[in-house]
């Protein structure tokens, strides 16, 4: 990807950061050392987990108030965990004070959920765009199941549209 292309990307990155108002800034850490697909994987289980506690059976078919969670691979090769942003509604942020502590055990044994408000939104802003680069690589996790939902697929270094 040449120079152009990433500045493209990040200017556009920056602006789709602030259209989704991220509330909450997560950490997704393992506890040991993951393919990238298998990491993305286990964060995947864990937001459906959380959405079936905030909205029931169904919880897929709601139109507002969804989990939208964006986290970027840190340390693929040791002490692998992702850097995020969350953002939901009232339900699924009382599921994850809650019950996420628990779930991410369940997933991660060995591992640790870590998730606080986002207190310098700027600051924010800025860190994720110097790693919105990687978007294009394979160590990115995006999910949201709206009817216009994505995930990025690591292994696969595509959006990939879920309809």
């Amino acid at each position: 990807m040449n120079f152009s292309k990433i500045e493209l990307l990040k200017a556009n990155w920056i602006r789709l950061v602030r259209e989704i108002k991220f509330s909450r800034a997560v950490t997704f850490n393992f506890g040991t050392t993951l393919l990238p697909e298998t990491a993305a994987s286990k964060i995947e289980e864990f937001c459906k987990r959380i959405e079936d506690k905030a909205f029931g059976r169904n919880w897929y078919k709601r139109k507002n108030g969804r989990l939208t969670v964006v986290a970027f691979m840190e340390h693929v090769d040791s002490n692998t965990h992702y850097h995020g942003y969350v953002r939901g509604g009232s339900k699924v942020r009382i599921a994850l004070k809650r019950h996420g502590d628990r779930m991410w055990k369940k997933l991660a044994p060995r591992g640790q959920l870590d998730y606080g408000p986002i207190l310098h939104r700027e600051r924010m802003i800025t860190i994720s765009r110097k790693k919105c680069a990687s978007l294009v690589g394979p160590t990115t996790y995006a999910y949201t199941l709206d009817r216009e939902g994505f995930f990025i697929a690591p292994s696969r270094r595509k959006l990939v549209w879920k309809s």
